[in-house]
C-alpha cells in the first residue's frame, strides 16, 4: 500500500494528494447529507 501512495504522490503531486486526503477526511468525519 505504501508504494502505491508514493507512486500517487509522484504522479499527482503533493498538493493534489493533500486535497484528496483533506476531502476524504472531512467527508468521513463531517457527513453532509
Amino acid at each position: 500500500k505504501r508504494k502505491i501512495v508514493e507512486t500517487c504522490f509522484d504522479s499527482c503531486g503533493r498538493a493534489e494528494i493533500d486535497k484528496v486526503i483533506a476531502k476524504f477526511f472531512y467527508s468521513s468525519c463531517i457527513p453532509f447529507n
